[in-house]
């Protein structure tokens, strides 16, 4: 899938998000989706760039000269405005990608978790949404270390999209399904725990959404938490 390219100094609202090989062929290596508020977002998957790979932080030489060529294309052909990642583990990159582009990085918005944190009040909670809560636990000593955030604090509550239709087998397979299907299951999840975290008195100040593929869904997911 193409868009047109952009001039510099015009970039338009397009997000560029470095995929993970998860080395299956029903795994999709390149796509556009919608995002929230008129953006709009490239998957790129990196070859060789894999799950164990990343949760190593390294990269062959051969990995680490297609990464830095994506992310050119991504800058300089494409035009995006913005990158990210889709693995919390590809904090481990920050500093190699961000000096081989000159828009903005951030690897994983789980680096803005604790600036969130400071900005609310001290008995509010985040909510970090994301593919696969047992993948994330995986990180968590990892996340600690780059982000300076605590996965278990009792300031931060995990929700996994593991168990949503559609998303099963996103976390360790990188296949999503049906977007209605998605919405609708986690609308549906995310109204349920609205409705329990409020009759148990836990008050939520944000949502973090760590997926990519989530993006979608911000829009609807805001109007219904009427949170930021």
């Amino acid at each position: 899938a193409q868009e047109p390219r952009v001039d510099a100094g015009a970039r338009r609202r397009l997000l560029g998000v470095v995929g993970l090989d998860y080395e299956n062929a029903k795994a999709q290596k390149e796509y556009w989706e919608n995002g929230d508020r008129g953006y709009r977002v490239l998957h790129k998957s990196i070859l060789d760039l894999t799950r164990y790979l990343t949760s190593l932080g390294k990269l062959t030489k051969a990995c680490e000269q297609v990464l830095k060529k994506t992310l050119a294309w991504m800058q300089d052909e494409v035009g995006v405005c913005a990158v990210t990642g889709d693995c919390g583990f590809m904090m481990a990159y920050q500093i190699l990608c961000r000096d081989t582009v000159d828009v903005p990085v951030f690897m994983s918005p789980l680096m803005f978790c604790r600036t969130l944190l400071h900005a609310m009040g001290e008995d509010q909670r985040i909510v970090i949404l994301t593919a696969g809560a047992p993948e994330m636990e995986e990180q968590r000593d990892f996340l600690q270390a780059t982000c300076g955030l605590d996965i278990r604090s009792r300031r931060v509550m995990i929700l996994g999209c593991e168990e949503i239709a559609g998303f099963a087998l996103l976390a360790k397979k990188g296949i999503i399904g049906d977007p209605e299907e998605i919405r609708a299951s986690l609308m549906r999840r995310l109204q349920m725990c609205l409705e329990e975290w409020a009759k148990t008195g836990i008050d939520v100040g944000a949502i973090v959404v760590e997926a990519p593929q989530l993006l979608p869904y911000v829009g609807e997911l805001r109007r219904l938490a009427r949170l930021p």
